[in-house]
């Protein structure tokens, strides 16, 4: 796991035990916050922790023109947050899909995959 990934776990545990139950919520809330100014952000600070195989895929400036597929039916993720996510990151295309949940992003897989070839039909 990544630095960032133990330091949540632990002040999960913390949470639960009792030791630190505002911890995580604190963490979590102030990443987002300076996220929710410059989601870049994100991506840079996955950067620094990345292995050298996920690297070049957050390395591709395809990764910051984004598709943001969400079915309309998801009942885990809100299409708001899709909404709010297009909304915010320059170049995204939210592709949002009626009669579509969450676990039918799988059947999108390769509509993706052809979205992601034909961006890189420009290289």
């Amino acid at each position: 796991m990544t630095p960032f990934n133990v330091r949540e776990y632990v002040l999960a545990r913390a949470h639960l035990d009792g030791r630190d139950p505002g911890g995580l919520e604190r963490d979590l809330a102030a990443r987002a916050d300076a996220i929710g100014r410059d989601p870049v952000l994100l991506l840079d600070d996955l950067r620094a922790e990345l292995s050298p195989h996920d690297l070049p895929v957050v390395e591709d400036p395809r990764v910051r023109t984004v598709l943001l597929w969400h079915g309309l039916d998801d009942a885990f993720s809100p299409v708001s947050h899709t909404r709010w996510l297009a909304g915010r990151i320059p170049g995204a295309e939210p592709v949002l899909v009626p009669e579509a949940g969450h676990f039918a992003a799988q059947w999108a897989l390769p509509d993706v995959l052809r979205w992601l070839d034909g961006q890189g039909a420009g290289r």
